[in-house]
């Protein structure tokens, strides 16, 4: 058998208290201490222990591998500066002349094979065209002056807002002394002008002044005593059809009545009609799983309808472009006025003069030219501004003023 060797409970530290000098005596340990402090004063009395390796260091280098040291000597150290803040360092630029790297004849030659293998990587291409193949089109002198390639801009870069001259011939019958033929054409002109004119006049009268008729006093007087005298007096008709119209109105909210009580339904009523609202939506969601599945069996005719759609487009558009042609040199919108065209200067066939000494100027050329740039849609049609009309003002005597007598 093996006796167990249980250890004894931990003794537990006695304090002491070291607040006086008996009591540190007792609980601190100071052997240590005083046999170093000991050791130290045999050490001052005696000379040190240990020895020549204490007091002296032998040196085994040679005296010729010694470098010399390099600190300034105790007078110039004065002259450093002992701050601790770094001076302030002023940048001055130098600007220093660019030479030019000289190139060689074998470095020139390998540039000039490398730019032309660059050029051919590089296409030039057209950006405003459909198919993307390389245009071979490049201006030489444009490139070498300007070292740059030219741009190409979009077609409708240059083009012009209409297809009018810039500067219009008048009309030969407008002439000194124009041919019979050509005066009468002139004529025709602004006599169509004229009727158009007239025309839009009574337009304007049919839809105001007809739907307006100024009527004479006389029957302006019946008319108002009339629409006065309404509900003064009944018939025997009138007197009738207001009876039997009550009557009818009775009947009506009778009627109303009796079906408002019997809207009343049962819960079976109810019932049957929620069955029958189910019944039909699922009936038309089966409809249309049916239309959609047979959609599979019309791709002939969807690919018809398709192409049908098509060539509709295609024809709505040659007809938009060839109205677009037409329209060309009709003048536009640009503003909120309309354009006008200018009044047809005339002479009549008795007032033609014989010499040019008796013609008339008539017209104004800055006119004429404004009224072409309208035309042309360079400039938008305007108006000429009317001046403010400012009331004069009133002088009058005031009262009190009036009351001082001098």
């Amino acid at each position: 058998m093996t006796e167990e060797i249980v250890d004894p409970e931990p003794r537990r530290r006695k304090r002491i208290s070291k607040k006086t000098k008996k009591g540190w005596r007792k609980a601190s340990k100071i052997d240590d201490i005083e046999e170093f402090l000991e050791q130290t004063r045999a050490d001052e009395r005696t000379g040190v222990s240990g020895g020549n390796s204490r007091l002296y260091l032998i040196d085994n280098l040679k005296s010729s591998s010694r470098k010399k040291s390099n600190a300034d000597l105790k007078c110039h150290q004065g002259l450093k500066l002992d701050s601790s803040i770094p001076p302030v360092h002023v940048s001055q630029k130098v600007v220093k002349p660019v030479e030019k790297p000289v190139k060689s004849t074998a470095s020139k030659a390998v540039s000039k094979t490398a730019s032309k293998r660059r050029s051919a990587s590089h296409a030039v291409y057209d950006l405003w065209s459909t198919d993307m193949t390389p245009s071979e089109e490049v201006d030489e002198h444009f490139a070498k002056v300007c070292k740059k390639r030219r741009v190409k801009p979009p077609p409708k870069y240059r083009a012009k807002p209409s297809s009018i001259e810039t500067f219009e011939i008048p009309h030969p019958g407008a002439s000194y002394n124009p041919l019979h033929d050509d005066h009468q054409a002139l004529l025709k002109r602004a006599i169509e002008i004229e009727e158009k004119k007239e025309k839009c006049e009574m337009k304007l009268k049919q839809a105001l002044d007809n739907y307006f008729p100024v009527t004479s006093s006389k029957s302006s007087e019946a008319i108002w005593l009339k629409e006065m005298s309404v509900g003064l007096t009944y018939d025997d008709k009138e007197k009738s059809e207001k009876s039997a119209n009550d009557g009818k109105n009775d009947s009506d909210v009778v009627s109303t009545f009796q079906s408002g009580v019997e809207r009343k339904k049962t819960e079976r009523q109810r019932r049957l009609e929620k069955e029958r609202r189910l019944a039909e939506r699922k009936c038309q969601k089966e409809k249309e799983q049916k239309l959609r599945e047979n959609e599979k069996f019309r791709l002939k005719s969807i690919k018809k309808e398709l192409k049908l759609r098509e060539m509709k487009l295609a024809t709505r558009a040659a007809w938009k472009e060839l109205e677009r042609q037409e329209n060309r040199n009709i003048p536009k919108k640009l503003g909120k006025l309309n354009y006008e065209e200018p009044v047809v200067n005339i002479q009549l066939t008795e007032e033609l003069s014989d010499s040019l000494r008796q013609v008339k100027p008539e017209g104004h050329i800055a006119e004429i030219m404004f009224k072409h740039l309208q035309k042309k849609n360079i400039i938008e049609p305007r108006k000429r501004a009317k001046p403010l009309k400012r009331c004069a003002s009133k002088l009058f005597e005031k009262k009190g003023h009036r009351a001082v007598a001098i």
